[in-house]
């Protein structure tokens, strides 16, 4: 069984959900935030500069 973290983009509109959802998942120690961001275009251009490439996404599909 492969021992590397689990990285994890965040991607909501709004601020403080995004920080406190990165918070707390960065706490368990099996997962890594790789990205947060607050719009696709945002999650994108992060998405084309990292070394850490999200395994799972978690976005907000209803963004204003």
């Amino acid at each position: 069984m492969e021992n590397s973290l689990i990285k994890i983009a965040v991607v909501d509109d709004d601020e403080l959900l995004t920080r406190l959802l990165a918070q707390y998942l960065s706490e368990i120690q099996r997962f890594e935030i790789a990205i947060t961001a607050l719009d696709g275009s945002e999650f994108i251009e992060k998405l084309k500069h990292t070394d850490k490439v999200p395994d799972i996404a978690l976005i907000d599909l209803r963004m204003k």
